[in-house]
């Protein structure tokens, strides 16, 4: 290349000061050259590390993104058009990093290959070779040295002479040898610094142009016009956000004005605030209150959540999953009160038992006349017999249940009769019917013929609950060995799940003939109703709100008590008095199962019923009580549930879909945890 400034070879022989500052200056260079290189191949180091790091975040987005599915959400909003899209967007991220994870590669081989090389190589012989040659010009120095100083009377002394000069002749070539290829490999330096220096910036920009390429190729047109959708579809979602947020900012002024006894429930004169209506009509009131209660001699004053539900008033802490019963508002009078030096206090008490009473308090002097007045008109509608009916159970197909005690359940030992279903109280008042309209148009008119509606209407579903024990399933087991007659001589022994040790009654093996895996709990039947799909935690924790809500609301206390008896292709259930079956399950049929979050004595799973006529299948959720743990139901559930899969995959391979399964779909697979699980059909 022109203009290069080279070192002369000669000048290794003469080493003249001239020659020696020349070096000095080629030296330096050298060691420049070498700090700079070193400092980018750093930068180039850092660059393909951060490459490295994109491309594992682009895959690590690429899963993300693919596991929004798997997800349940407590809302259960249906997500699938959302789901879709994402999965889309998975798939195409996934292409971007794998554009990313080429380009990473190209990087490396055309960057920081040819600057490793460089620097591993050619600098660094530079180096060796410059410590070289000064050790050999120090040797030099030494020969010199002792050369000069051999004294003239030992000149003809041929042997000592020939010494020095073998000794000056290896050391000078030695010299001259290093010099020479430490003169011509600074020379080729200055070739080389220029190859080493484009050479990795070729490849890096080399390797960004095949990476741009990728992207017409990857991604065409029919990308584009999918994008563009996905965009106008979003802007559709945030206009409607838009709409939405104006909105809530229009509700939340015109609430923040028309509610100003919210913030000051018992304002003072000098406020000058507009007077406060009070609806004197209402049958249904709700809201936070302060409830007097015995602690020990004194009392004490805890503040709960109180609603009205029929004729009943009930409270629900913030802790509780249900409401509880405080007390029944017929019969019962309500009048102001002054206790514990305490505002706003009104007194229910039954006129039949005044020890039947309550003290609440309120926040305000017009909420307290509300409560009374609606308490009031509560009592007025049921002394005028219209609400004589409200909060009764009632049969899912007539209003008598027969064969249900007064506590609201059946006999345990009834399991043919007629189930006892909970029915809502909206069902119960539009079913009345018109002569019952027509009796409260002609009522009083402080009493309204329609009650307006409020939310805790809606605190009880509307499918019906059964509180009795549940029937036996449809199909019949396949094989239940009876039991011989000396075992049906012997009476069973009852388990008490309150009097023995937890670990005694957790997991029994049963004595029963049937082969495979086998556990037994004790547990007591709480409820059981229709649910709208058959997985979802949510679906079970809804459930069990609305069976122990049920329960407080209509004084249900009892609880049937069976043995749960867990195999390896069933569930059962059996009355502990006399081991008769209460009801059967196939663990195909059972599609999901958990325990409470919370209270971990409450288990639940959902059934499939398949009706003969291939028709709709319907879901029902059960609800149990056990001393022993949710948990280890559920995780005796997962490993039956487990061995039942792997039989029924050893069936498909053996040829056929084997007796007992009908041919079910076996593309599913169980799973389960320790506090729930699922096993689809």
């Amino acid at each position: 290349m022109p203009g290069i400034q080279l070192l002369r070879l000669e000048d290794a022989h003469d080493d003249s000061p001239q020659a020696r500052s020349l070096l000095n200056l080629f030296e330096t260079d050298a060691l420049q050259l070498s700090s700079y290189m070193k400092g980018l191949l750093d930068v180039c180091k850092n660059v393909v590390d951060c490459q490295n790091t994109l491309k594992s975040a682009t895959q690590a987005l690429s899963t993300k993104l693919g596991e929004f599915e798997s997800w349940k959400f407590e809302l259960g909003r249906d997500d699938s058009i959302l789901v879709s899209t994402l999965k889309q967007f998975a798939g195409n991220v996934d292409q971007v990093s794998t554009m990313h994870s080429t380009l990473s590669s190209s990087l490396e081989d055309t960057v920081l290959h040819p600057l490793s090389r460089f620097m591993n190589s050619d600098i660094a012989e530079i180096m060796s070779m410059r410590e070289l040659y000064k050790a050999n010009q120090h040797d030099h120095e030494g020969v010199l040295s002792k050369y000069s100083k051999v004294s003239k009377k030992r000149e003809h002394e041929t042997k000592q002479c020939i010494e020095m000069n073998d000794e000056l002749y290896a050391c000078r070539k030695k010299l001259q040898q290093t010099a020479m290829n430490y003169y011509t490999a600074l020379n080729l330096l200055q070739y080389k610094r220029t190859t080493g220096l484009l050479e990795p910036m070729i490849g890096y920009l080399q390797a960004h142009m095949a990476f741009v390429k990728m992207g017409p190729q990857m991604f065409t047109r029919q990308t584009e016009e999918y994008l563009s959708d996905i965009n106008t579809s979003v802007q559709g979602v945030m206009t409607e956000m838009s709409v939405t947020c104006e909105r809530a900012r229009e509700q939340v002024r015109e609430l923040d004005t028309q509610n100003p006894y919210y913030y000051v429930p018992e304002p003072t004169p000098d406020l000058q605030m507009p007077p406060k209506v009070i609806n004197r009509k209402r049958h249904q009131i709700g809201g936070y209150l302060w409830i007097r209660l015995k602690s020990g001699l004194t009392h004490r004053w805890e503040r709960q959540y109180f609603f009205i539900q029929g004729s009943i008033l009930m409270s629900q802490a913030k802790s509780d999953i249900g409401g509880h019963l405080v007390i029944d508002l017929e019969g019962c009078m309500v009048q102001p009160s002054d206790v514990d030096d305490r505002r706003f206090v009104f007194h229910i008490q039954n006129i039949q038992d005044p020890k039947k009473s309550v003290h609440l308090q309120t926040m305000s002097t017009l909420d307290r006349e509300e409560w009374i007045c609606t308490i009031r008109n509560i009592n007025s509608e049921y002394s005028a017999g219209s609400g004589s009916n409200r909060g009764s159970i009632v049969s899912e197909d007539s209003g008598s249940v027969p064969g249900v005690n007064s506590d609201g359940s059946s006999p345990s030992g009834s399991m043919s009769g007629t189930r006892s279903k909970i029915r809502p109280l909206s069902l119960q008042n539009n079913s009345k019917g018109t002569n019952e309209g027509q009796r409260s148009r002609s009522g009083s008119k402080d009493v309204p013929s329609t009650p307006p509606p409020s939310p805790f209407d809606t605190m009880l579903p509307s499918t019906p609950i059964s509180f009795d024990m549940i029937s036996p399933g449809e199909e019949v087991p396949p094989s239940l060995t009876k039991a011989s007659p000396t075992q049906r001589d012997i009476p069973p022994r009852r388990i008490n799940p309150f009097s023995e040790p937890a670990g005694q009654i957790r997991v029994e093996q049963s004595k029963s003939s049937i082969p495979g895996f086998l556990q037994q709990y004790v547990v007591r039947f709480l409820g059981s109703m229709e649910v709208n799909r058959d997985k979802g935690l949510d679906v079970l924790m809804q459930t069990i709100r609305h069976i122990m809500a049920a329960r407080a609301i209509h004084n249900v206390f009892r609880m049937t008590e069976c043995n749960l008896i867990i195999t390896n292709d069933s569930v059962r259930l059996e009355d502990p008095s006399n081991n008769s079956l209460r009801a059967y399950f196939h663990l195909k049929n059972i599609s999901f199962w958990a325990a409470h979050q919370e209270n971990k004595r409450l288990v639940a799973f959902i059934t499939i019923s398949r009706p003969a006529d291939s028709g709709r299948p319907t879901y029902t959720c059960h609800v149990f009580e056990t001393d022993s743990g949710g948990e280890e139901i559920c995780q005796s559930l997962s490993v039956a549930a487990e061995i039942c899969f792997q039989a029924m995959l050893k069936t498909r391979m053996a040829g056929g879909a084997g007796e007992g399964y009908g041919g079910e779909d076996m593309s599913l697979t169980p799973g389960g945890q320790v506090t729930g699980g699922h096993y689809g059909s």
